[in-house]
């Protein structure tokens, strides 16, 4: 489906822990159907090579961004020749565990980050995507994640737990920023569970297909989550032998404490605090599907 028009550009920010990289892989199982659609996946592995760590990382100086931002804008139109629609998906485009961690902020580098990629992606039809999810079960995710790849080397559960617990950030911070950073663009959030109930919907949603389009959905969806007890062994090693260490020992770590009966899910939260923060979560939803220029689809809406 060719045509000379801009194309529209679909850009899946995540967040992390929120089933982006399983959309990616279904996605790229599904792209050649797609292609012949019209649709451009750009590969991943590209995206964060060209766009994401060289124009949104504050590493890159910024004669240094000058000219990633030119070579990214090249790369950008050779791709889309052809295409009717991009689709970037990259949820490190909003930023890191380790920042969200640390600050207590859900990607408070998010609004510097976006405004640079919409000022890259020009006058271009912009679509956002985000998965969301309840705070309680996203912290501890994000903390359980941090640990298995060795990204938080200053952070314990109890300091996280702390400065989440002071700080209670709240997903329509986010997305206002987002917005604000781009303001060609509209912005779908969806909710962590609707997207495990229907993951067709939230591909055909991305790709810009109609409702109902055949989608072959043969990727795992997400790895198990550690338990609690995994957690302490692999900070254990992480304490006695160092971060390398750790990530060698977390798979049998893994194995030897999987979560079940004997051995509880992670968790940053007792039972009160988990309640206050799904109220917080609760409470963002309601937000969001009054916010202009969003678009807050449900389980239904994806099915």
């Amino acid at each position: 489906m060719a045509t000379d028009a801009p194309p529209a550009v679909a850009v899946h920010l995540g967040a992390q822990k929120t089933g982006s990289t399983w959309l990616y892989q279904v996605m790229a199982a599904n792209a050649a159907a797609h292609g012949a659609a019209g649709v451009r996946l750009l590969d991943r592995d590209r995206v964060r090579a060209r766009i994401t760590r060289p124009l949104l990382d504050r590493r890159t100086h910024r004669a240094g961004r000058a000219l990633a931002a030119l070579r990214a804008r090249r790369w950008l139109a050779a791709e889309a020749r052809g295409a009717g629609r991009l689709v970037i998906s990259d949820e490190n485009m909003i930023g890191g565990i380790t920042e969200v961690l640390r600050n207590g902020a859900l990607y408070p580098s998010a609004g510097r980050r976006m405004t640079t990629l919409a000022a890259l992606l020009g006058d271009r039809p912009v679509e956002l995507f985000l998965g969301i999810r309840a705070q309680d079960r996203f912290s501890s995710s994000l903390m359980a994640e941090a640990v298995r790849i060795g990204a938080a080397k200053r952070q314990t559960p109890d300091s996280v737990a702390a400065r989440w617990w002071e700080c209670r950030p709240r997903w329509t911070a986010l997305v206002a920023a987002l917005l604000r950073a781009a303001p060609q663009a509209s912005l779908t959030v969806w909710d962590f569970d609707a997207l495990t109930g229907a993951p067709a919907g939230a591909v055909n949603r991305l790709v810009g297909l109609p409702p109902g389009t055949r989608v072959v959905v043969r990727a795992k969806f997400r790895r198990e989550g550690l338990s609690a007890r995994a957690i302490d062994e692999i900070l254990r090693v992480r304490a006695a032998q160092g971060p390398p260490a750790a990530r060698a020992a977390e798979p049998d770590i893994r194995a030897r404490y999987p979560r079940g009966e004997a051995w509880p899910a992670f968790s940053l939260w007792d039972a009160g605090r988990a309640a206050a923060l799904q109220a917080d979560y609760v409470a963002d939803l309601e937000a969001l599907a009054r916010m202009p220029r969003v678009r807050l689809v449900s389980a239904r809406e994806l099915a």
